[in-house]
């Protein structure tokens, strides 16, 4: 019973009414051609070889409406299933995935926003590039930057973060290279060079987990998600972007989280 109502579900009236023509045709033909065997040989060849041809060629309607009806509900199928996919991703808030992470939009996406949140591990090449161009952004154009960074005191943490770079092998050196991106780059050129009125733009907290992402949060309007891989095979990570309304986003709300729950450094000690 399945099986006839899934062929009626493939097979369409015009391809059975077809079938049924070219058959009727190809038996009277062969029939026309068995009385006439005796007296028309000839003629009765060329009848039953026509009939012959023509309820064989009643298959081939029957078989490619099977198949491109069948593929046809299969795309239909699969087309829905990427739309309410899509649907979904649109309410979760991602608008873009960039295949790859790129510094160059990020920094295009920092000199646009006013309030930047960056949750990352080291990020030294960041700042060694840009520290100039950043203390313009936090004295002239009145920018805040919040940053989250591993804290270097916790040992434990920095034996497991070790392991995520190839040129670092203990967790003292994990630390010390954190400690050198906080006082070289934070404090020494960019903090230490801002005006007295604007230092508090720079707020830096150390957190004590173990970073599964990193993070950058422009204006509370667009977010960036980069989920951390092997560092030492230097794979391509995406880049999955947010936008609009992620308020109750899970990347944000545990960034939010952290924040708060980190401890704050006051750089004007170091």
């Amino acid at each position: 019973m399945n099986f006839v109502n899934y062929i009626r579900r493939v097979l369409s009236w015009k391809t059975a009414f077809l079938v049924l023509l070219w058959c009727a045709l190809g038996i009277i033909l062969m029939i026309l051609g068995y009385f006439h065997s005796a007296t028309h040989p000839f003629a009765s060849f060329l009848e039953e070889q026509t009939g012959g041809l023509c309820i064989f060629g009643a298959a081939i309607p029957v078989v490619s409406d099977f198949l491109v009806k069948r593929d046809f509900e299969a795309l239909i199928q699969r087309t829905m299933d990427r739309a309410g996919l899509d649907d979904s991703i649109q309410a979760f808030g991602l608008s873009e995935v960039i295949p790859i992470f790129s510094s160059q939009r990020l920094w295009v996406r920092f000199r646009e926003a006013s309030l930047i949140t960056m949750l990352v591990l080291r990020s030294s090449t960041f700042f060694e590039e840009h520290y100039e161009e950043i203390v313009q952004d936090l004295s002239q154009r009145g920018a805040t930057l919040r940053l989250l960074l591993p804290n270097p005191e916790n040992q434990a943490l920095m034996r497991l973060m070790a392991a995520k770079f190839s040129d670092l092998e203990t967790a003292a050196a994990m630390a010390q290279s954190l400690e050198a991106v906080v006082r070289t780059w934070l404090k020494a050129n960019i903090y230490d060079r801002l005006p007295a009125a604007c230092r508090g733009r720079l707020q830096v907290r150390l957190y004590d987990k173990y970073p599964l992402y990193s993070a950058y949060e422009f204006d509370h309007s667009e977010l960036w998600y980069i989920p951390y891989h092997h560092r030492n095979n230097r794979r391509p990570i995406p880049t999955f972007v947010f936008r609009g309304d992620f308020s109750q986003n899970q990347v944000h709300l545990d960034l939010g989280s952290l924040w708060d729950e980190s401890l704050p450094l006051d750089l004007s000690a170091l």
